[in-house]
C-alpha cells in the first residue's frame, strides 16, 4: 500500500503516536533496542506485506512491563528483571484469559517491555503492540534512518525520527532474548543485556 503523506513524528509526543496506532497506522521507530515496523495486532497481515513475509514468522508483542502478568502464564525469573523494561525478550505462553494464541506452532509469544517514554506510549495504547525488525524479510537490519525511508516510507504511515531519550541514536542492538517456559531459563540470543 502506497501512502501519500508519512507523517514524521518525534518521541516528545507518546500520546500523538498512541493515537495513531489506535487509528490503525503502521509506523518505523526506534523503540530502545532497534528500529521496528509496528502496529497493533489487528495490522499484523499489513506489516506482514511491507516486510515481504510469511505469517509462519512471528512477531513480538511490546508491551509495558506492568503489563506482564496479565499476559504472560510464566513470571519473570528474578535474575532477568535486570532486563525488564528494557533490552530483554522473554518467551512465553499467553494465559488463557488473554484469549490469544501464541504466534508460534507451539503456541509461544515473544514479549518484551521498552523503557521510558516509550512505555509511556504503550500505556497510553493499552494493548500489545506487534513488532519486527526494520528490513526486508531475509536481507540484514537497517540501522539507518535515512536508508529506511528509502525503503520504507511509501508504505508506513508515520516515521518517529530519532530515539527515546533512553536510547540515544547509534546505541541500538537488538535484545537478548530467553526462553522463560523452563526453569532454569534458556538463553536463545544474547543482545542488548549480557545474563552469560
Amino acid at each position: 500500500m502506497s501512502h501519500t503523506h508519512t507523517a514524521t513524528l518525534t518521541w516528545d509526543e507518546p500520546q500523538t503516536i498512541a493515537e495513531a496506532l489506535k487509528a490503525g497506522k503502521i509506523g518505523l521507530l526506534l523503540v530502545d533496542t532497534i528500529y521496528g515496523l509496528v502496529g497493533t495486532c489487528q495490522n499484523a497481515s499489513r506489516i506482514e506485506r511491507i516486510k515481504g513475509r510469511g505469517a509462519d514468522h512471528p512477531f513480538i508483542w511490546l508491551l509495558p512491563a506492568e503489563d506482564f502478568d496479565r499476559y504472560s502464564r510464566y513470571p519473570v525469573p528474578e535474575a532477568l528483571k535486570v532486563g525488564v523494561p528494557g533490552g530483554i525478550t522473554l518467551v512465553t505462553e499467553l494465559r488463557d484469559e488473554v484469549g490469544a494464541k501464541g504466534s508460534t506452532k507451539d503456541n509461544s509469544q515473544a514479549i518484551r517491555a521498552p523503557r521510558g517514554t516509550a512505555e509511556t506510549m504503550l500505556k497510553a495504547l493499552g494493548e500489545p503492540l506487534i513488532s519486527t525488525s526494520a528490513n526486508i524479510s531475509g536481507m540484514p537490519y537497517v540501522g539507518d534512518i535515512d536508508r529506511l525511508r528509502e525503503l520504507f516510507e511509501a508504505q508506513v504511515d508515520f516515521i518517529v525520527v530519532g530515539g527515546p531519550k533512553e536510547a540515544p541514536e547509534g546505541s541500538h542492538e537488538p535484545s537478548t532474548i530467553v526462553d522463560i517456559r523452563n526453569c532454569p531459563y534458556t538463553i536463545l540470543r544474547e543482545g542488548a543485556v549480557k545474563l552469560s
